[in-house]
């Protein structure tokens, strides 16, 4: 069974679509006072579903001002684009 490039891109959407989640219900739980998920994990998040959790770093207003979260952030969002461009050249 070999994956085809909707398998990886339909893995890179939830995946995005993941992290814009969690990071909207971290700054939900941040604001209520609950229990918050890991920096650690957040910027896991943000390497394996960069565009989706910094779209919702923004739109949320969430770990915009907090450093050095925000300069890693930016990074391994970085490293997420150009690792999907590579992944996409690969398939293409």
């Amino acid at each position: 069974m070999s994956l085809t490039s909707l398998d990886i891109g339909l893995v890179w959407l939830c995946l995005n679509l993941l992290a814009f989640v969690l990071f909207g219900w971290d700054k939900i739980a941040a604001q209520s006072g609950w229990s918050r998920v890991r920096e650690r994990n957040l910027l896991i998040l943000v390497l394996i579903g960069g565009l989706g959790a910094m779209a919702a770093s923004s739109l949320f207003r969430h770990k915009t001002r907090k450093q050095p979260f925000r300069k890693i952030a930016i990074g391994l969002a970085a490293l997420h684009v150009v690792m999907s461009a590579l992944l996409i050249l690969y398939l293409g």
